[in-house]
């Protein structure tokens, strides 16, 4: 038996249709690989800049589905109960496998169209909603720190963990730290000058520029780069770490007249999320160092924070904290430990190396530093042991600091490419004439003994 149907039933079936799609639609059943999901939030964000320049919280939506997604109207928010604090505007597409950034920020009035949400709490909720109502997801975490994001990985998964931020990229492991290979680029190499000069520094485009005068590594939180900088003679600048103290058990005496100086300048590239790159850095030569006897010998400049050799849980060349754990009044001078006796790999530092040779600028690299030495280590000027190492950069010292006086035993040729290298404060000729070592190795170099190479 055939049924009829009147028109007026097969618009109502029709429309019943209708309505069980939207019904359909209006609860469906989101899971974690079909969905638009909230990927990435930073809550407290001091370098991504929205397209008017300025800087706000972000978040950060993806469509991992295999379609676009129309969003229009869905909800963002940090409040449950009003789950459409900041809705998408119309005709808003999320195309399959793109992200789109959310700009947050609490204020009430701003030019630039931003969500009002707060995500610096101590406890956030970040919601997302579609225009039916239904959740669609939901993030809860904690305070983050500065320029780092609450975000998934792998994507899709569903797992969340702070890592450095990837606006509008692909999420990274926490684990990897995502590098910038990108340095600055300084306008005058480091060499001897003889009058001052403005000193440009140049990054890509999209890039800022951090830089320190005091040898201290940059960070984003150091002097930014805005226009060049004038590259003056130092020489009556104030002492300052040659006017520490605290470097010898027998008592340092600071220099009443100023040290001859030099302008050291280090700058990092920092990228549009606040990503900070390797260090560059350049010596300059002016005014007293640029004149008489330096141009004219060797000249080694060593480079780091001053905090490797200063501070007084860390620092090597001061007595710091293990002078004042073992101080005894009763142990001579030279024979007490502080923590320049310290030895080890524990005690080595991470230092920028430069040689000089007659005025010309030769050799620069990063190295390894640490105290040299058994008694004169207690004096206020110290030796230094440098060692070139790959983690460094460089595994080689690549250079002939002997002139040809070393001289292997094996076939004769000239060493002139080294693994470590030690730069002497004379030893126990220290603050006397500084010359009785070179000169007694010097008196028996002719002979069948072995002697040291040293650098003149």
């Amino acid at each position: 038996m055939i049924k009829k149907f009147a028109f007026s039933d097969i618009l109502i079936f029709i429309l019943l249709c209708g309505l069980f799609s939207l019904y359909s639609v209006g609860f469906k059943a989101y899971s974690a690989s079909e969905k638009v999901v909230i990927n990435e939030i930073c809550g407290e964000n001091t370098f991504y800049k929205a397209p008017d320049g300025n800087i706000y919280a972000w978040l950060e939506l993806y469509n991992g589905t295999s379609a676009d997604v129309n969003i229009s109207g869905w909800g963002i928010s940090d409040d449950t109960e009003n789950p459409y604090k900041y809705s998408l505007p119309a005709d808003t597409i999320l195309p399959k496998g793109e992200r789109k950034i959310i700009f947050c920020n609490t204020a009430e009035t701003t030019d630039f169209e931003t969500a009002r949400l707060d995500f610096s709490k101590n406890q956030n909720t970040a919601l997302l909603t579609d225009r039916f109502g239904n959740e669609v997801d939901r993030v809860v975490f904690g305070k983050t720190e500065t320029d780092m994001t609450y975000g998934q990985y792998p994507e899709d998964s569903g797992n969340y963990s702070v890592s450095e931020p990837t606006p509008l990229e692909k999420n990274q492991s926490p684990d990897v730290k995502k590098e910038i290979k990108e340095k600055p680029v300084f306008s005058h190499e480091s060499g001897f000058y003889d009058k001052d000069f403005m000193l440009k520094i140049e990054v890509p485009e999209g890039m800022e520029v951090y830089y320190t005068m005091d040898g201290s590594r940059p960070t984003k939180n150091s002097a930014r780069y805005n226009a060049q900088l004038r590259i003056t003679d130092p020489s009556e600048k104030p002492n300052l770490w040659s006017a520490r103290t605290d470097i010898s058990s027998y008592g340092a005496v600071a220099p009443k007249k100023a040290v001859d100086k030099v302008c050291v300048i280090r700058a990092v590239a920092v990228d549009k999320v606040g990503r900070v790159g390797e260090p560059v850095t350049a010596t300059y030569f002016l005014g007293k160092t640029n004149d008489g006897y330096y141009k004219n010998m060797k000249v080694i400049s060593i480079v780091t924070d001053p905090e490797n050799l200063f501070d007084y849980d860390t620092g090597i060349y001061v007595k710091g904290k293990y002078y004042d754990m073992y101080f005894s009044s009763k142990i001579e001078a030279w024979n007490r430990k502080a923590n320049y006796t310290q030895k080890g790999r524990e005690w080595e530092r991470e230092a920028f190396f430069e040689v000089f040779d007659s005025g010309k600028h030769i050799l620069s690299q990063n190295v390894g530093i640490r105290i040299k030495g058994a008694t004169s280590r207690s004096t206020p000027q110290k030796s230094f042991n440098i060692y070139a190492r790959e983690e460094y950069g460089n595994k080689k010292l690549d250079y002939d600091f002997f002139d040809g006086r070393a001289v292997s035993e094996a076939d004769g040729k000239i060493i002139d490419s080294f693994d470590s290298l030690v730069i002497r404060n004379a030893g126990n000729d220290t603050a006397y004439s500084y010359l009785r070592d070179n000169m007694n190795q010097n008196l028996v170099r002719d002979r069948k003994i072995t002697s040291k190479a040293m650098a003149e």
